[in-house]
């Protein structure tokens, strides 16, 4: 048994990791971009989708706390008067912030006031610490990400409803005590400031945030000699293409990538067997663009080709790239590649008249990156939409040179995260293929 001491939630005692909030608000709660994996490049973005408010139910029956509130029920806590015995579980919350907020609740001053236990750093050894938060009536708690914590505890009520904010894609990890924590809710100490542990980022975070890393990190690059020959359209069909991808409307989402050590966590040990609570539960993304071929500005001979986005999170975008074809040799010239690591990517052209290209390659089992010897250009007739699996590298469609405009619809997951390969930088020039 762990006994634990209450600490008063006040902006004075917490430094960092969690806070008070009267009110959920979207713009107080950080969402979090998509993981880097150690050797892989870095994702761009990943933050779209929504907050998700939950209702969630903490019951005492019996004097024994219940959640969830159900067919079965299991007890997470005790009480006797005023000692609380708590045996459940810990999260952190992956993907963003999480906010707890209490009924509202006006007849007893106390009515709403509630615990929740976190995971705190000792200053003098190794030895694990825990506080037991008083948050009181009237205000909700934010819990920032990646900090280990309790489910909340109502203590002058035999039953709380709460109000849960996260994201949609509620990844979480999982932790079980080694020891059940014991509480006397008069027990208060306000005489130290505490220090909330949060799991360590990884080293490549680190430095990418101007932080030296431990080790010395390797510049992923693509071969020299990655874009070095003449590619040629195929005709794409559910045959050739199912190395790659299937010609159907159909997207799926990816778990969130785990990229901290669970033993920054005294006294706590990590669940494997959540797992299957880090799935991405996340919407689809559904956003249009418009891809425009014009005369290049300083070569006559050639075209360029030039985004508008329509809608989502494209709304308002407006740039090149990074493809031309050139009227003389009837090539066209690619400058990047791109791939998904939050899910699948389904795309097809609105008017379901248009022909349009994209270029392709099978992503390296360790590395993720794409394989040179992999790589393949697939045209897509009028009226077919193409659907990639996580982590497949593709070209932006790119639509036959004789058609002037073409408008797109691309469905993906919701957190909208992208990895970019500069093939022109990173090799020697751009891709090529023709459409024969």
């Amino acid at each position: 048994m762990t006994n634990v001491r209450v600490t008063p939630l006040n902006d004075n005692l917490i430094e960092n990791g969690i806070y008070p909030s009267e009110k959920f608000d979207h713009a107080t709660l950080r969402k979090c971009n998509w993981p880097k994996l150690p050797g892989h490049r870095t994702p761009e973005g990943g933050t779209g989708g929504e907050y998700f408010g939950e209702d969630v139910k903490v019951v005492w029956k019996n004097d024994k706390l219940i959640f969830p509130v159900g067919e079965i029920e299991i007890p997470i806590a005790e009480r006797n008067e005023d000692q609380i015995t708590y045996f459940g579980s810990f999260v952190a919350q992956l993907d963003s912030d999480i906010a707890y907020y209490p009924e509202k609740h006006f007849v007893s001053i106390h009515s709403k006031d509630f615990l929740i236990f976190v995971c705190c750093k000792s200053t003098t050894n190794d030895t694990p610490i825990f506080r037991a938060i008083h948050v009181p009536h009237g205000y909700g708690i934010v819990v920032e990400a990646n900090v280990a914590h309790s489910m909340p505890i109502p203590i002058h009520t035999n039953h709380v409803d709460f109000k849960v904010y996260h994201r949609s894609v509620n990844s979480v990890a999982q932790f079980n005590l080694t020891n059940p924590l014991n509480v006397n809710i008069k027990d208060l100490d306000e005489s130290t400031t505490i220090t909330v542990l949060k799991a360590a980022v990884c080293e490549d975070e680190e430095e990418e945030k101007g932080r030296p890393s431990k080790s010395p990190s390797k510049k992923i690059r693509l071969p020299l000699d990655f874009s070095s020959e003449l590619l040629h359209a195929h005709p794409a069909n559910a045959t050739n293409f199912k190395e790659y991808g299937k010609i159907i409307e159909n997207v799926t989402h990816e778990p969130w990538p785990r990229t901290f050590t669970p033993k920054e966590f005294p006294g706590l040990e990590f669940q494997p067997a959540a797992d299957a609570l880090s799935e991405c539960n996340g919407e689809a993304l559904v956003q249009d663009f418009r891809m425009i071929w014009s005369t290049h500005l300083f070569d006559k001979n050639s075209n360029t080709l030039r985004f508008n986005g329509l809608s989502g999170s494209f709304a308002g975008a407006e740039g090149k790239p990074g493809v031309e074809f050139n009227k003389i040799s009837n090539e066209y010239k690619v400058d990047t590649l791109m791939t998904r690591p939050d899910g699948s990517f389904y795309i097809h052209s609105k008017d379901r008249k248009s022909t349009f290209f994209m270029i392709f390659a099978k992503p390296d089992e360790e590395t993720g990156e794409p394989i040179k010897e992999t790589l393949k250009v697939f045209s897509f007739s009028p009226g077919h939409g193409v659907r990639l699996e996580p982590g497949f590298w593709h070209s932006v469609p790119i639509p036959h040179a004789s058609n002037d405009i073409v408008e797109f619809r691309e469905t993906v997951a919701e957190t909208n995260a992208n990895i970019v390969a500069n093939v022109h930088f990173e090799s020697n020039g751009p891709l090529r293929f023709t459409a024969s």
